[in-house]
């Protein structure tokens, strides 16, 4: 199984989001997700093409898209999110567990960048996202 994800999670949709993570980040531990249901909507390989270079965990969410987890699989994800009401949800969880995989079955709470352009003050709530030891309990 990959390593537990970090605390600090953030939701992008673009390669200037990408950017700004990296920036703000300064080498401390976060993790990337999509937006909701991106891999329905944009594919693995948008997701794998954003991402491949991150040197953090990334999460796709495949909503309820088997096959578009499935595609993600093979690319090398090792996080996904996925529906646990779909009736697919054993066989990727089975398929994830042989990719040395992890399927959630939610999505972490997380800082979401929203659209651009990214202001200054969105900046600033990132920068202090990172700064705050456990996101989770004190969203910005």
């Amino acid at each position: 199984m990959p390593p537990p994800l970090p605390e600090h999670v953030i939701e992008i949709r673009d390669a200037e989001a990408l950017t700004h993570v990296l920036t703000a980040a300064q080498g401390r531990p976060h993790a990337l997700i999509s937006i909701p249901g991106a891999a329905r909507l944009l594919g693995a390989p948008w997701w794998h093409a954003l991402t491949h270079n991150h040197p953090a965990p990334t999460i796709l969410d495949c909503d309820t898209a088997a096959g578009r987890a499935i595609t993600a699989l093979t690319l090398g994800q090792t996080h996904l999110v996925f529906d646990p009401a779909s009736p697919q949800y054993p066989a990727i969880a089975a398929l994830a567990e042989q990719h040395n995989a992890t399927v959630l079955p939610t999505r972490p709470d997380c800082f979401v960048m929203g659209l651009p352009p990214y202001t200054p003050y969105r900046l600033t709530q990132l920068q202090r996202y990172f700064s705050t030891p456990n996101p989770s309990q004190d969203q910005p």
